[in-house]
């Protein structure tokens, strides 16, 4: 398991280092579940996994935003508290194959239809 799972708490950590099959987070706003969704990710590139076989759907464009920064920091092994410039894109396309598809349901099925 990765070293940077540390910083999780014990039912996050747990979640996080499953890198078979998927796994349900069910739990209450403001518990974590994005923390543990991004490193996870994070988790399963770090075991070879490659990112473009990761998918990670969310509800709204501002959720997949806040992951794919989570996601793209703890990749590049910066710290999570850094924000990125706001005009700084972060999407899906810039990375193509060297980064997860992160995005909302929509903007997966738009993608599997173009």
């Amino acid at each position: 398991m990765s070293s940077f799972l540390n910083r999780l708490n014990p039912k996050q950590k747990q979640a996080a280092g499953i890198i078979q099959g998927p796994v349900l987070v069910l739990a209450g706003a403001g518990s974590g579940k994005t923390r543990t969704l991004t490193f996870r990710i994070a988790n399963l590139i770090q075991s070879g996994i490659k990112p473009d076989n990761i998918l990670a759907v969310t509800f709204t464009n501002k959720a997949a935003q806040e992951m794919t920064r989570r996601v793209h920091d703890l990749i590049r092994g910066n710290s999570l508290s850094s924000r990125p410039a706001k005009n700084q894109n972060l999407s899906y396309p810039a990375y193509k194959a060297a980064f997860p598809l992160i995005g909302t349901f929509h903007f997966f099925c738009l993608t599997v239809l173009r």
